[in-house]
């Protein structure tokens, strides 16, 4: 696979986690919740990484493993990143938390698939 597909998804996937992430902060928070910049200016390191780490898994799977089932295997990742870090670090799992974090990596993987394939 190119450089330039590559490039371009990680572009694109650092743009959406960091949209998804600004409008989650004020949805949990509310009206008043500050400025939009107030929770990227602490987590900017994890959205680079995992923007990174995804980017290469969806280049290895358009580019030689396969190109359906993205939505499963994004799905399979979003709960083991999100499942056991919660339960390690809270101890419970609240749903309501969850699910919006594993729906955002299930649509990750169209996006790059549609810049990758």
């Amino acid at each position: 696979m190119a450089l330039t597909p590559v490039l371009l998804g990680f572009l694109l996937l650092l743009g959406y986690s960091t949209a998804w992430r600004a409008v989650a902060y004020r949805v949990r928070r509310g009206a008043g919740a500050g400025p939009w910049s107030a929770p990227l200016r602490e987590g900017w390191r994890s959205l680079v990484s995992e923007s990174v780490l995804l980017t290469l898994l969806g280049a290895l799977w358009f580019g030689s493993l396969g190109s359906g089932g993205s939505a499963l295997l994004f799905l399979l990742l979003g709960g083991l990143m999100e499942l056991p870090w919660r339960l390690r670090h809270q101890g419970t799992v609240d749903w309501r938390e969850v699910a919006p974090e594993v729906l955002r990596l299930v649509l990750a993987g169209p996006l790059l698939g549609q810049v990758m394939s």
